[in-house]
């Protein structure tokens, strides 16, 4: 589990192909097994956490702390979701489950915005778009945009398409990530990226999961200061149901940091029910983005998984 703040001064370090960049919390996060937690959060920066350092100058943020969230703020953060981590992991309180999926925070923690990238052991991969899982062992092969790792069809159709792809994020510049994502982006909201599974047979209780982000900066598709919006649909091959993302989670614009971090977005299954009770969510067929949440916009997407 790890807590990184937006108003870090060491966001510069986090970007680029160096061996610097490779040590940020984000790229950390990338790279490590499962069960984990990230929190970003808006706000925080690098010295409160250290009392120390605030009474000795505040050394490298001056300027910073008029306009960052005070110490005590960082520090009532930092104990509410440290106690969750350990009553979870350690003690075993899955109550406090909820802290760490990003799914449920206490009334403390309401004036704050935390956006929470999380992955469980327990899980149906549909896509990682070629990055290597010692945990859940899935054969490498030529990157194919048109292929998901469960080796099904990906398809991406409606006029307003502008980008469909594959990327490396350590070639994007202004994301602090170190994994292999879908670039999606479009003109006009009549665009469905769909990834078939093969057949999943999920529990009514488990989540679609995905990581996603508005890609930074692109005045043009994502508009300043506004939040990314879009609908997720199911169908066992029968029937479909649609979900608003928004009812969940919205996917935030870039905060001053001008990094682009992705958030894990989790959409319960049985909320998909709920939207049509003919779906069986024991016959997965397919995941589908539908991008008519908002007229135009540029995304990066990872991690598309069913289970827990």
């Amino acid at each position: 589990m790890q807590i990184q703040g937006s108003m870090d001064f060491r966001i510069p370090d986090m970007l680029g192909p160096d061996s610097v960049a490779n040590q940020n919390g984000f790229r950390i996060y990338d790279r490590a097994w499962r069960p984990k937690t990230h929190f970003f959060v808006y706000g925080l920066r690098h010295n409160p956490f250290n009392r120390v350092w605030v009474v000795n100058g505040d050394t490298f943020e001056t300027g910073l702390e008029n306009i960052a969230l005070p110490p005590q703020d960082h520090e009532r953060i930092t104990k509410c979701l440290v106690n969750a981590f350990f009553q979870n992991a350690f003690l075993g309180q899955a109550a406090y489950g909820g802290y760490m999926e990003g799914t449920t925070f206490p009334e403390s923690l309401a004036p704050y915005h935390i956006h929470t990238q999380y992955s469980t052991l327990s899980r149906f991969v549909l896509d990682n778009f070629g990055d290597s899982d010692e945990q859940v062992p899935l054969p490498l092969g030529p990157l194919d945009k048109t292929r998901n790792r469960q080796q099904q069809s990906v398809t991406a159709n409606g006029s307003g398409l502008i980008r469909w792809d594959i990327v490396e994020h350590t070639n994007i510049a202004r994301s602090p990530h170190n994994t292999k994502g879908l670039q999606l982006s479009w003109g006009s909201p009549d665009v469905v990226y769909q990834s078939n599974t093969g057949g999943s047979s999920q529990s009514v209780t488990g989540v679609v999961a995905f990581r996603v982000a508005q890609f930074y900066p692109d005045a043009a598709l994502n508009p300043d200061a506004t939040p990314l919006d879009l609908f997720v649909a199911l169908s066992d091959g029968s029937n479909e149901a649609t979900v608003r993302l928004g009812a969940v989670a919205q996917v935030p614009f870039p905060d001053r940091s001008g990094i682009c971090p992705m958030r894990t977005v989790r959409l319960p299954l049985d909320a998909f029910v709920a939207a049509n009770p003919a779906l069986d969510v024991t016959q997965i067929q397919s995941v589908a983005l539908r991008l008519i949440g908002r007229d135009t916009g540029n995304i990066l997407a990872d991690d598309f998984e069913l289970g827990n």
